[in-house]
């Protein structure tokens, strides 16, 4: 009795999560895919130009509002914040936080660096968001699949386990683009949250420097 007690407490909980998920395959999924096909043609742009970041392009990421930007750094620029705002919150959910976008834009972007280095970095973002649907979209196909008496997520099985959390997708992301181990990414997630947390909190021990921008944040990372 209380095996099948567990039974359709589990089943409860499989449709629950299924219902989640249906809403957000009508939600936020559009969404989602529209804003991979605007990092995609980022990464088109920093591959095929080199009049956008490094050098002295690099600088007019620095000035307010963007200003001096040309069309095709401005699509850049437009197209890595939408995805380090936006859409990590309809992947990962409401908890991600403005300055964990902030640190994950850090790795994905820096102004000072080639464009071929930020096309490898727009590229590694790119794939973890893919990863991080396609999972979901998998999960549902799953569920679908079988019949109703039998539906169930206990014997789903990812083809690639994918980020869960903004911690998750901040290691994921320095192990590809800084070429880390899982302990080293780790390491430098603790040390980056130390400092980002200190910086935020207690600003006159941390040399006035008030919040991140995308330079300080990769400045810091090279030093740590």
């Amino acid at each position: 009795q209380l095996g099948q007690k567990r039974q359709q407490l589990q089943a409860t909980s499989d449709f629950e999560l299924y219902d989640d998920l249906l809403k957000w395959n009508r939600d936020q999924r559009p969404k989602i895919d529209e804003q991979l096909t605007g990092l995609q043609g980022a990464i088109e742009l920093l591959s095929n130009r080199t009049d956008i970041t490094g050098g002295w392009a690099g600088f007019k990421f620095a000035t307010p509002g963007g200003f001096g930007l040309n069309d095709a750094q401005r699509q850049v620029k437009a197209a890595i914040e939408s995805i380090a705002t936006e859409g990590l919150r309809q992947s990962l959910g409401a908890a991600f936080t403005q300055e964990e976008g902030k640190r994950l834009l850090g790795y994905a972007f820096d102004a000072f660096a080639d464009e071929k280095e930020n096309a490898r970095r727009a590229r590694a973002l790119y794939r973890q968001m893919q990863q991080a649907r396609d999972e979901k979209v998998a999960r549902i196909k799953h569920f679908e699949s079988k019949p109703v008496e039998e539906r169930s997520f206990e014997d789903f099985e990812p083809n690639i386990e994918p980020v869960k959390t903004p911690r998750d997708l901040e290691e994921a992301m320095a192990q590809e683009v800084y070429e880390l181990t899982p302990d080293q990414a780790r390491e430098l997630y603790e040390n980056v949250d130390r400092i980002d947390k200190q910086m935020r909190t207690e600003p006159q021990t941390a040399r006035g420097v008030q919040s991140f921008d995308t330079q300080q944040y990769n400045n810091m990372l090279r030093f740590l």
